[in-house]
């Protein structure tokens, strides 16, 4: 049976000890988040937030889930990264009631919830969430760490960059190029093409900012992990 170690303590976590339960996975070893004091939910799984006791059940632990959602995409990709640099797999959690048809091609780590859809012919990279209700149509092309938030709609043949977020009810037009890193805002219709970046909102969509992307690899130095390089160092704010 895997010994999953879930990393984040707040709603996401809560949602992924459900579901990790719900389909008979493995045994929840514990959650880690040095940036918390206390989880945000009640569970019986251990919570630790130090260095010290992470390292003791490191050993025990087979697989990694990155409790960490929202327009986090960076974070996640990157501390499955270190957690798979010390040994431990990335585990894909799909929902008995989410629709992936034949003919499409998962990452590791993908998370799919209740009633989302992915058609054939297309592709998640590694990390990816599909929120509940999410459809991605035929011939898409999801990069590394994108979230396609609960209701957002990507038509068919559209190319979605590394770290990109798809905000709740969203709608992609068909044959897109959606850009590394950009935000797509809850409700905004995409028309055209979007840059590397760039936080689009409303109907039709338009540019309103840049969109940083943050990820803090201390955590993870401290444990003694080697540093993990990204092509792209605006990455890291």
């Amino acid at each position: 049976m895997h010994q999953i170690l879930i990393f984040g303590g707040k709603f996401k976590a809560k949602i992924m000890v459900e579901l990790i339960r719900e389909h008979n996975l493995g045994s929840i070893a514990a959650i880690y988040d040095p940036n918390l004091d206390h989880l945000d939910f009640d569970t019986d799984v251990p919570f630790i937030n130090s260095p010290g006791p992470l390292l003791e059940i490191l050993p025990n632990c087979s697989h990694v889930v990155p409790g960490i959602g929202g327009e986090h995409g960076l974070a996640r990709y990157m501390c499955a990264q270190y957690f798979n640099q010390v040994g431990l797999k990335s585990l894909n959690i799909i929902h008995h009631r989410a629709c992936v048809e034949t003919q499409t091609m998962l990452g590791v780590g993908s998370q799919i919830m209740a009633g989302a859809v992915l058609n054939k012919f297309s592709s998640l990279g590694d990390h990816c969430i599909l929120n509940t209700n999410a459809v991605v149509d035929h011939d898409c092309t999801l990069g590394n760490g994108v979230h396609i938030m609960g209701g957002a709609a990507v038509a068919g043949n559209v190319s979605i960059g590394d770290f990109a977020t798809v905000g709740t009810n969203a709608t992609l037009l068909p044959g897109l190029t959606i850009g590394k890193g950009a935000y797509i805002g809850a409700g905004a219709v995409v028309l055209q093409d979007v840059p590397d970046f760039a936080v689009m909102v409303g109907n039709p969509s338009r540019y309103l900012r840049d969109n940083n992307l943050v990820f803090d690899p201390k955590p993870y130095l401290q444990l003694g992990m080697t540093k993990i390089s990204t092509k792209s160092t605006r990455l890291f704010i």
